[in-house]
């Protein structure tokens, strides 16, 4: 063969060679896109189906609930428990045997009692102590005794009720959970549990779920606040939590020790819960707050986390006793001398033909209605039940807190209402 036909089957040959490559690069190119676009496509179905998933366990979730509620009040059964001194554990077990309602931690229940003596069944509420379960509900309640400086009075009835009448198979009408006062167990911002005497009910639910979701990484501090041993409740589960669970601090706080109570061991500071303590403990201020407690703690505790700098949409609270924790009064101008005094705001009560005039002492038109001898319904006083509510007949109010019981339009609840001009109400 001569050299010109060797040089054109080199050529070919190289060409051939180029083309091939070209062919197997494209193929190649085409096959991983094949393969990309097929994930791809596979991994879009997957994420489809998840979010249909999704959406059909919600939809079940929410039938579920919708099925599960109830209006008015419903039976059930109990099972009692004592818990420490003069507290007692209600597990409450549906008598119709069909689901509870699922509840978030720190929600109340709302109970119709028939109170031996009583004329009349009294409204109560009193907050979940237990994570949400499919079981039961739980609440636990102490016995109230009389005040301090009036020994003579009798303890509190429905708590006395609780602690010493309720038995096991008992029936007691309750009303759905409730409550703007809870958490959410999967978010992941540092939070503060405080909780003083019996207040510790609430908090000790959201705590309680924590455990049960387990949100490991999530910052978590428990302070609980009572003044000795013998008045702690929950001593063991708040021990296990403490030693099982590396994120979340516990702080027991014994105002008043005995000597028998062991620092160290039973609890963490002798002292009160203040945000005194919050500076010499905490790494700074920068956390979700929720309390509950008694009213010396509460009316000090919110004010001083605000002035520590505290945001007030991070305090969250829930308030036990009428008027624990009042808004910030307004700020008004002091008169000019010779200037004409604020005009007198007067209440009537149409029903009972009497009328007064609004004096400031008074916590709401339902105190002021008692004071006058009016009877009025009531219940839990601190806006929760809606017991109290009662119709506007003319006039304006404000709240003194945030309800929780939802009033109708052109009513009000009289436990946590006050005049802000002349007002009828139908009491």
């Amino acid at each position: 063969m001569s050299i010109i036909g060797i040089l054109f089957v080199l050529i070919g040959l190289a060409t051939f060679a180029v083309i091939a490559t070209q062919l197997s690069l494209s193929f190649t190119t085409s096959l991983r896109q094949y393969v990309t676009e097929r994930e791809q496509r596979n991994l879009g179905l997957v994420l489809l189906k998840n979010k249909i998933e999704a959406m059909k366990a919600l939809y079940l979730d929410l039938k579920e609930t919708k099925e599960n509620t109830w209006t008015g009040f419903r039976k059930f059964k109990v099972k009692t428990k004592k818990e420490g001194k003069d507290v007692t554990s209600a597990y409450l077990y549906p008598h119709d045997g069909k689901k509870l309602t699922p509840i978030e931690p720190g929600q109340y229940l709302t109970f119709q009692l028939r109170v031996p003596g009583e004329e009349k069944p009294i409204i109560r509420c009193y907050s979940l102590s237990d994570s949400p379960n499919s079981d039961y509900y739980r609440v636990s309640v102490k016995k109230v005794p009389p005040p301090r400086d009036k020994p003579e009075l009798p303890p509190g009835k429905s708590s006395t009720y609780f602690n010493e009448v309720l038995k096991d198979d008992d029936i007691l009408d309750v009303k759905i959970p409730s409550g703007p006062f809870y958490l959410e167990p999967r978010e992941q911002f540092p939070i503060v549990l405080i909780g003083g005497g019996i207040g510790i009910t609430p908090v000790f639910s959201m705590l309680q779920t924590l455990v049960d979701v387990n949100n490991a990484e999530r910052e978590i501090w428990f302070f609980y606040g009572v003044r000795n041993g013998k008045e702690i409740v929950y001593k063991d589960a708040i021990q296990d939590i403490a030693k099982k669970n590396a994120n979340i601090n516990v702080r027991v706080c014994f105002s008043d020790p005995d000597p028998t109570d062991k620092e160290g061991v039973d609890y963490q500071h002798a002292a009160r819960v203040s945000v005194d303590l919050f500076k010499k403990v905490l790494p700074s201020n920068n956390y979700d707050y929720f309390i509950c407690g008694p009213p010396p703690m509460m009316q000090t505790l919110v004010p001083d986390l605000e002035t520590w700098g505290v945001p007030e949409k991070k305090i969250h609270f829930e308030a036990f006793g009428p008027a624990t924790v009042k808004k910030k009064p307004k700020v008004e101008a002091v008169p000019a001398a010779g200037a004409a005094a604020a005009p007198e705001i007067k209440v009537k009560f149409s029903q009972s033909k009497k009328e007064f005039v609004w004096n400031s002492k008074f916590e709401s038109l339902l105190e002021c209605g008692e004071e006058s001898g009016i009877s009025m319904s009531s219940g839990c006083r601190i806006g929760n039940c809606g017991t109290c509510m009662v119709a506007v007949k003319d006039g304006t109010f404000e709240y003194t807190k945030e309800p929780s019981a939802k009033a109708d339009a052109g009513t009000c609840l009289a436990c946590v209402s006050v005049p802000k001009s002349n007002i009828e109400i139908d009491a």
